[in-house]
């Protein structure tokens, strides 16, 4: 029976860099639209939204449009945003914070197994109480 050899322990670093960077992004999917774009939007109705509530009458085309789709009004849509934003900002650190620590044990790993172990993110205790 052939056993096949652990590979070179750079090369099995890099693949799980990659690795923990892939599960991050997909997790944070759960929880998030993805696309370069729809970060963008997000990041305008966000400061749209702060805007409207500090005055009023503060132009919010992102936010004027949901409202009108949505048939409530703007300051609602605005509420409903900061809301958000908010809730995800504490989830998006945790995943941030997960991720880095991954990278940084898998950087100080000597071995592969130490490798394996390090890229063994549990990535579901970031949403449970």
């Amino acid at each position: 029976m052939k056993v096949n050899p652990d590979p070179p322990l750079d090369d099995y670093k890099a693949a799980m860099l990659a690795r923990v960077d892939a599960e991050a992004e997909a997790f944070r999917h759960r929880f998030i639209t993805p696309g370069a774009g729809q970060a963008m939007v997000y990041l305008v109705k966000e400061a749209e939204a702060r805007a409207l509530q500090a005055n009023p009458s503060a132009v919010v085309p992102h936010v004027a449009a949901e409202a009108s789709a949505r048939g409530i009004p703007a300051a609602d849509v605005a509420q409903l945003v900061i809301d958000t934003a908010d809730n995800w900002r504490g989830l998006s650190a945790a995943i941030e914070g997960q991720r880095q620590g991954a990278k940084i044990a898998i950087e100080a790993a000597a071995t592969i197994a130490d490798v394996r172990a390090a890229a063994d993110v549990d990535w579901e205790s970031l949403v449970q109480p």
